[in-house]
């Protein structure tokens, strides 16, 4: 992109170039710099972190990109943009871990009133301060670290509901002790 300048060398304030040919960005948006896109941290997110992310990054330019470190977005809300409410708190997890979103006020029940999480994005501004791009320290290492924990976590999951003694039932089959035996 390049000014124009006068007679006396003096920019006119006037773009050439990719202004003219591209225009300006008339919606709000929020920017998403290279770095970020190429990062080991924005790649590796699973498709419930992206739609986390979308949805505060959603949010943010809803409050005119004032709010971030105070983003507020409830279950109820990721569920309908996309996220099912199982998967919500491992999302959280997961863009928390990788350096892109910071919990600043973990939400919960204060006098029979439910109070929701407030957010903030580190790679963009927050009324006082600049972003912190936490996600810059994120190695592919500590991405696979996080991967192996939650693979662990599920297995040890599946293992405490079988010595449970719970059986699934499987649609349309009929649990061992209902059998008709001939």
């Amino acid at each position: 992109m390049t000014r124009k300048v006068n007679a006396k060398g003096r920019s006119t304030s006037q773009h050439g170039g990719a202004m003219k040919r591209f225009g300006k960005i008339e919606d709000p948006f929020a920017p998403l710099t290279l770095p970020l896109l190429e990062s080991e941290a924005w790649k590796s997110l699973s498709a419930n972190g992206y739609r986390f992310i979308s949805r505060l990054m959603l949010e943010h330019i809803h409050h005119g990109g004032y709010e971030n470190g105070r983003l507020v977005v409830t279950y109820k809300q990721l569920e309908e943009y996309g996220l099912s409410r199982n998967c919500i708190r491992d999302a959280i997890t997961e863009c928390e871990v990788f350096g892109l979103v910071e919990t600043v006020e973990v939400g919960g029940m204060d006098r029979n009133i439910r109070k929701p999480s407030k957010y903030r994005i580190t790679f963009l501004f927050t009324e006082s301060a600049k972003p912190t791009d936490e996600w810059r320290r994120v190695t592919a290492q500590k991405i696979q670290a996080f991967r192996d924990r939650q693979r662990k976590d599920r297995l040890s999951k599946k293992r405490r509901r079988k010595s449970d003694g719970a059986t699934r039932k499987v649609a349309g089959s009929t649990p061992p002790d209902l059998r008709v035996v001939r």
